[in-house]
């Protein structure tokens, strides 16, 4: 028969303590008649109260040292059928330290921080809900490679993958800066084709090998000039402004450089073109700049071109008239 508080019901007799877990009034379901004190078991469906109530370490047990941070709803991970296992959820809202505490990143779990909730749920932990890159520890083409996270698009400039180098997980586009040292494709696939500025209208006539003349630690000023990849006239640079002219000692000739000199050895000049040279023969040919006339010459003060031309010097095509001796 089940005993109820017919008698122990605070009037007739004693009943519970104002120190008495909350319960229902079935004292039976805890203590018995022959030894009331202690309670020989405990009904925890006769408890109206929160667990934390006597499970707090002084009346009964509380939590042991391993088990995680959480606030002291015991009943909302826990059941009293299976305390043990626990109900089939977890309810991580009572849950007060890190994730890590309880959770260890799988092995293929990219490098990060343990701050889990920067980029996790406790209500739906996967797929991440966003991605906090602050906790990223990793480069980011360890995720941007087009499996895991986009990777470049088509349209990206010729590069390594080292997106950090010119990007910020702050503001991914526009990118901060370029680092040239991670572009791997011609400069003018950017600086003439695509969205970089191009060559000015100021500059020399070249081909687009950028490269061959300006480094991409100092653009200007460039920092060799290879004069296989110019396309105008030596006298479009070479004008006494923008690189070394003529010197003053320079014979009198045109403008046409390349007549007589090579990009490849300057000097000395590989064949002078006579048909540039404006000066009279012997301004050259005078035995110091150029051979001048033979010993065995008839003497004459007439000039070379009198009787010689440029493109046949021998045999003369006239002969000059003696110079009278004195």
């Amino acid at each position: 028969m089940t005993r109820r508080l017919s008698c122990h019901n605070g009037v007739v007799a004693a009943g519970k303590s104002p120190s008495h877990p909350l319960t229902s009034d079935r004292c039976d379901a805890c203590h018995a008649t022959a030894v009331w004190m202690p309670a020989i078991y405990f009904d925890h469906s006769q408890s109206l109260g929160l667990c934390a109530d006597c499970h707090n370490g002084v009346v009964a047990k509380g939590k042991g040292p391993k088990h995680p941070l959480t606030s002291d709803k015991c009943e909302t991970c826990h059941t009293i059928k299976s305390w043990v296992s626990g109900t089939a959820v977890f309810d991580h809202t009572n849950v007060v330290a890190p994730c890590v505490n309880c959770h260890q990143k799988p092995v293929t779990h990219y490098p990060t921080t343990d701050q889990c909730q920067a980029c996790h749920s406790t209500n739906s932990f996967a797929p991440a809900i966003r991605v906090d890159h602050n906790e990223v520890n990793g480069a980011c083409e360890t995720c941007h490679n087009g499996t895991v996270a986009r990777g470049k698009p088509v349209t990206h400039i010729l590069s390594t993958n080292a997106c950090s180098a010119c990007h910020s997980t702050v503001l991914f586009a526009p990118a901060l800066s370029v680092d040239h040292t991670q572009v791997v494709g011609p400069c003018a696939d950017c600086h003439l084709a695509g969205p970089a500025s191009g060559k000015p209208l100021a500059h020399i006539p070249s081909s687009n090998n950028c490269g061959t003349c300006h480094s991409t630690m100092a653009w200007r000023p460039a920092v060799k000039v290879d004069h296989t990849q110019l396309n105008g006239a030596c006298v479009s640079c070479h004008n006494g402004v923008t690189a070394l002219g003529k010197p003053v000692s320079h014979l009198k000739t045109k403008d046409a450089c390349q007549a007589c000199h090579s990009t490849v050895a300057w000097k000395p000049v590989v064949a002078v073109d006579h048909k540039q040279v404006v000066g009279s023969c012997q301004s050259c040919h005078n035995g110091k700049l150029a051979t001048g006339k033979p010993t065995g010459h008839v003497r004459t003060t007439a000039a070379c071109s009198a009787c010689h031309t440029t493109k046949a010097w021998i045999p003369a095509r006239t002969t000059p008239s003696p110079t009278p001796l004195p």
